[in-house]
């Protein structure tokens, strides 16, 4: 386990160096060739700690490294946003969260539509087709 944690350690630190693999908001990640010397780099420095390592693993280690730290990040941001007080903000379980917070401001959440809103929007439709009558005062 220690071996693992030191290989992810020197894992992010090359990966950390090369913004032109994790930075969509620089220009630097639209250089084809930089994106290539930087995986080229996470190659070989892999080779030297796992057999068989190539693009393909360096690629899907990524993948998961940043996947893994998105699902974390999201829960503290969630976590924050439902104003809970400092002590219920969630705290990140995965131990390499704080080695990956050079990709937080590229990691941003998607918008989505609240079912129910929808609901509601239904509903509040519904009562505008519904006729409010008053008895009838034929006495």
């Amino acid at each position: 386990m220690e071996q693992d944690k030191s290989f992810t350690t020197e894992f992010l630190d090359v990966y950390r160096r090369h913004p032109a693999l994790w930075n969509t908001k620089s220009d630097l990640s639209k250089n084809k060739h930089l994106r290539k010397l930087g995986i080229e780099d996470l190659v070989k420095m892999c080779q030297g700690k796992c057999n068989g390592a190539d693009e393909a693993f360096v690629k899907r280690k990524i993948n998961n490294l940043r996947t893994a730290y998105r699902r974390e990040l999201n829960k503290v941001r969630l976590s924050k946003s439902t104003g809970s007080s400092t002590d219920d903000i969630y705290v990140p379980s995965l131990w390499y969260f704080d080695l990956m917070s050079f990709t937080a401001e590229d990691e941003v959440g998607r918008t989505g539509i609240s079912s129910l809103d929808d609901a509601m929007e239904f509903n509040l439709a519904q009562m505008d087709l519904i006729e409010i009558s008053s008895p009838d005062d034929d006495e």
